[in-house]
């Protein structure tokens, strides 16, 4: 299922005010339209695959990804609710003695009929035109209805009166997921440290080099010979276990988790699941693999490859 947000609409929000051009095509937009007079939103594309935001300091990047937020969300990921603070000072309304909020919407476009049709229904609407594969929808806190659903050919679809009323329909439109930008993907990922993303628990993923060093001086630790020398020793207090054994076996102990993996792999979580929809399953044949089953391994890889460059011609 590929369904992603294809545009987003601003007007009054923050950095953007109004579009101040015409827009390229011809399309119908009664969304432009406020209190009786033609408004038009600022239209911002989105590509489907990957699509880079540029632009200086303070010119709206955050404020473009928040608004993604908002519509979907409600909030942005920091905590910052959509609000009539997030009017725009440049708007020329501010004088105008009415409650005038921002309005915010996104274009969500869908690859078939059956996913465009299932959150048409959702939200509350029954044979969405398919002309474009599209649905719009605009939400405004001062208004009733608080969010319109528009479809590809400019008709209003659904009017969804209160706040609360969106807070349930809109969990039938795609999900709009963040990643932290201080975090990065590392080069590599233990098969543990997935697994326990999927499962919620501890990873038990160990580094490689950190376990060598422990496996020489595991070696090099002749543990009945030690245990004799302290027998020996008649001044050692403990005849079963002596002290310097459990102190060696501890320090041993202690290396052993200094080697553990840092079980955060949130990003390689989110590109397996969500992106590349590994299924967890599959992670589970691959951790319990032995190890001279590296061909079979490889012809996995192979296969994933493929399978991701036949989306990716899909896509273009």
């Amino acid at each position: 299922m590929a369904t992603w947000v294809s545009k987003v609409y601003l007007r009054w929000y923050k950095a953007f005010n109004t579009a101040t051009t015409d827009s390229a095509d011809n399309a119908v937009r009664p969304w432009n339209q406020w209190k009786g007079q033609e408004f038009p939103f600022v239209e911002v594309p989105i590509s489907s695959r990957i699509c880079t935001v540029v632009g200086g300091n303070e010119t709206g990047k955050s404020q473009l990804l928040g608004a993604i937020e908002k519509v979907r969300n409600g909030e942005t990921s920091d905590g910052h609710p959509y609000s009539v603070r997030d009017i725009c000072r440049y708007s020329g309304l501010l004088n105008v003695a009415e409650d005038i909020w921002p309005e915010i919407g996104l274009e969500f476009s869908f690859d078939t009929a059956l996913e465009l049709q299932a959150a048409a229904a959702g939200l509350g609407f029954q044979n969405p035109s398919t002309k474009d594969m599209k649905i719009r929808v605009f939400i405004c806190g001062s208004e009733d209805p608080y969010a319109s659903v528009y479809d590809s050919e400019g008709n209003e679809l659904a009017k969804i009166a209160k706040k609360q009323d969106w807070e349930t329909k809109k969990q039938f439109l795609p999900d709009v997921v963040f990643v932290r930008s201080d975090l990065a993907l590392k080069n590599q990922v233990h098969i543990s440290q997935l697994m326990s993303r999927y499962e919620d628990s501890t990873s038990d993923a160990f580094e490689p080099l950190g376990l060598q060093s422990l496996a020489r001086n595991m070696i090099g630790f002749d543990v009945k010979a030690a245990i004799e020398e302290e027998k020996e020793n008649e001044s050692s207090p403990n005849k079963d276990l002596p002290t310097p054994v459990c102190e060696k076996l501890t320090k041993l102990q202690q290396q052993i988790k200094s080697t553990a993996f840092d079980p955060d792999a949130r990003l390689e979580y989110i590109l397996f699941s969500k992106i590349l929809g590994v299924k967890r399953p599959i992670l589970e044949r691959i951790r319990d693999l032995k190890s001279d089953h590296h061909g079979y391994i490889e012809q996995l890889g192979t296969v994933y490859q493929s399978s991701l460059m036949a989306r990716r011609m899909a896509a273009s």
